[in-house]
């Protein structure tokens, strides 16, 4: 075995093309025979979790020895601090100094989990994400000599971060920068800085986008199977220059459809995208999007262009996957040592003109030029180490199953839980959400306008509204409505509370399904709740310190996973969360009468009901059915919600975590719990629903 090799990233999940290279170098170094150790103390996706340990690597997620849990909870009071200076003050800079402060603190705590976890120094570290500033004091905390990747440069040093910084000279650190370009802006502000060029995203052709993929992703997305589609991957971000693109699309003389995937965007400029003569559609995916589903965009589209502004110089993921899928290309002459490269295969348009790119995008409609297979002739934007191996395809096909619509209908929920639950599915891979909201009487002025709004930032509509009591019947009535009109074949459901997981993926699970020849996959009900079961609010004002979305945050002040659905009130944990669109479904989604649903894997379905406002609303439900008001088919409802609030009452106004009935564990959104499938196949196989009638007592 040789020296051991820490491959330390501090990015989040939804961090450009890092994912790729890390499990890239990860596998060469393990076939080279080292011992590879993976640091992420801001979390990992589970597939790359489970990949990483597929091949042997050691993922650490958690700060560890006394040196790294404290330079990590520093790292976090100063996320905060950050957080909390961009809202408070009118400038960004101070703002992006405590950033940077913070990165380093990550940094170096990440170093010393590493070097905890090995009892000694490691013979080769690599931060693959590294800051642009604070070089020698990572060194100097962590007690790590290391190499840094450093991408780009977002800010410069002002006073306080550049007196930091001479406390520690960055002895034994080298970074490496992906182009020449931010090697240059690194070497002018730390001369004393050993720097080296080398790309960082990776590519093969062999992960190129078949025909059969093409054929599916203009379907899932409602595209006509002939016709040109633009794509524009990725945010809108400052040194991407849409003001141009928008320009251009305004002035085309050929039609065209544009599919626009990623956040963040500018509303007055899809606008006018919109209302272009030339545009046919313009379809909208905010981001954050999964791997998966940029691939799905790419194969929708004829081709894609990176526009950006004069001087920008830092390496493109975009365009390397490009390189990378098979993907023709528009480029803006952006960068002179960028455009030397790409040209053999890309079509390069000059900076900041409006007609020149209009007149490319036109010709691109009838002629398309795709990168060359010829490593010879490849761009060096997208290195390919000699032991890479191509990502793992959907299936051996290479095609690619469509995201089945979800249905749901939504209640007067909160905005962020909202937009946390639509973040999750979007992430999931989900692409056509078929909602319906229902807002009762209760429900404050201005609740649907509101829901309206939360929607719309996500890219979607609700199919329709309905006002009026909250029958235990109104939900199940929706469902179908929106069932019966979401098309033929399979359709996931849920509730605005339910967040689903699969731990094969859901695609893979759709084809296993597919396979076995079920109608249904199973899942059931985890509920989720704070670390000292108090029904707390969880949005915040001061965010986490990782700088998490609202999914993550949600997943974090609900930490805890157990079983209060069918031990405490006793109800149906069961659901069904995947059904073939011919399959009727009982009330609460719990059951498909004469479908037994496949063996095997179960979903989990994450339960976030038990927050702050719970109390109130069973309270209302009780005596709302007890009245006639609402009508009820069984008082199992009522029932259930007295025992949950005799349960608060006997603890003080909080869920008793501590009670083993309930079997409460540390979980999250992006692993499954280890036992999972042994404790759920026993429900599953061991629950009996109690007769409705009886009291509640039962």
């Amino acid at each position: 075995m040789k020296g051991t090799v820490v491959l330390v990233e501090r990015a989040t999940e939804h961090a450009g093309h890092w994912q790729d290279a890390l499990t890239r170098l990860a596998q060469a170094a393990v076939a080279e025979s080292h011992q590879v150790v993976v640091v992420t103390l801001n979390g990992i996706p589970a597939h790359v979790h489970r990949e990483l340990q597929g091949h042997g690597v050691h993922v650490a997620t958690n700060s560890e020895g006394a040196g790294g849990r404290l330079l990590f909870a520093l790292a976090r009071c100063v996320f905060w601090t950050a957080r909390t200076a961009r809202r408070l003050l009118p400038h960004r800079r101070l703002p992006h100094q405590f950033t940077l402060i913070a990165r380093c603190l990550v940094e170096a705590a990440s170093l010393r989990t590493a070097r905890h976890l090995l009892g000694r120094v490691p013979e080769i570290s690599v931060i693959l994400t590294a800051g642009e500033a604070l070089h020698g004091l990572t060194r100097t905390l962590s007690g790590t000599p290391h190499l840094r990747v450093v991408h780009e440069v977002n800010t410069t040093e002002d006073r306080l971060v550049r007196g930091l910084g001479r406390l520690a000279p960055p002895r034994q650190v080298t970074v490496i920068c992906p182009t020449r370009s931010v090697e240059e802006e690194i070497r002018d502000r730390f001369p004393a800085l050993v720097t080296a060029v080398h790309p960082f995203a990776l590519a093969d052709p062999s992960e190129r986008i078949t025909s059969a993929e093409r054929l599916l992703a203009r379907r899932a997305l409602a595209l006509p199977e002939t016709g040109p589609v633009l794509c524009l991957v990725g945010g809108w971000w400052p040194h991407k220059d849409m003001d141009t693109m928008t320009a251009a699309l305004e002035s085309l003389t050929a039609p065209l459809h544009v599919i626009v995937a990623g956040s963040p965007t500018h509303p007055a400029l899809l606008e006018r995208i919109t209302r272009a003569p030339g545009i046919v559609t313009l379809h909208t995916l905010p981001g954050p999007l999964a791997p998966a589903d940029i691939r799905r965009v790419y194969a929708a589209g004829s081709f894609t262009a990176v526009i950006r502004r004069p001087g920008v110089g830092k390496e493109s993921g975009l365009v390397a996957d490009c390189a990378r899928f098979g993907v023709p290309l528009l480029l803006s002459d952006h960068d002179t040592e960028l455009t030397r490269r790409v040209s053999p295969w890309a079509i390069v348009v000059p900076a900041q003109d409006p007609a020149a790119l209009a007149q490319a995008i036109d010709q691109a409609v009838h002629h398309h030029r795709r990168p060359t297979t010829d490593r010879r002739r490849r761009p060096r934007t997208e290195h390919t180490r000699p032991d890479a191996h191509a990502l793992p395809q959907p299936d051996q096909t290479g095609a690619m199953i469509v995201p089945p619509p979800l249905i749901a209908v939504i209640g007067p929920v909160e905005t962020p839980l909202l937009q946390a639950w639509g973040e999750h599915y979007r992430a999931l891979g989900v692409h056509e959400f078929r909602l319906a909201l229902h807002i009762p009487e209760h429900a404050p002025a201005g609740t649907e306008q509101r829901l309206r709004d939360v929607l719309a930032h996500l890219g979607i509509t609700p199919a329709l509204v309905e006002h009026g009591p909250w029958h235990e019947t109104t939900n199940s009535t929706l469902r179908d409505h929106l069932r019966a009109n979401a098309g033929a074949g399979w359709q996931m459901i849920a509730d605005s509370d339910e967040f689903h997981t699969f731990s094969a993926g859901l695609e893979e699970t759709i084809g296993v399904a597919e396979t076995e020849g079920h109608t249904v996959v199973r899942g059931l009900m985890l509920d989720r709740v704070t670390a000292t079961g108090h029904l707390n609010g969880w949005c915040s004002p001061a965010p986490e310190a990782t700088e998490e979305g609202p999914r993550d945050r949600l997943d974090a002040a609900y930490p805890l996973g157990g079983w209060i659905t069918h031990r405490l009130l006793p109800a149906d944990p069961r659901k069904i969360v995947l059904a073939r669109s011919n399959v009727p479904i009982s009330s609460g989604n719990h059951r498909a009468p004469g479908h037994h649903p496949a063996h095997g894997q179960v979903a989990v379905v994450h339960h976030f009901k038990w927050r702050n406002g719970i109390e109130t609303d069973l309270r209302r439900r009780i005596t709302h059915f007890a009245s006639g008001t609402w009508s009820e088919t069984t008082p199992a409802v009522r029932h259930e919600a007295a025992r949950f609030l005799d349960h608060l009452a006997q603890n003080n106004g909080r869920i008793d975590t501590t009670d083993p009935t309930l079997a409460f564990r540390p979980v999250t959104l992006h692993d499954h719990p280890p036992t999972w499938q042994d404790e759920a196949d026993q429900i599953l196989t061991d629950w009996r629903p109690t007769h409705a009638e009886t009291s509640p007592e039962r």
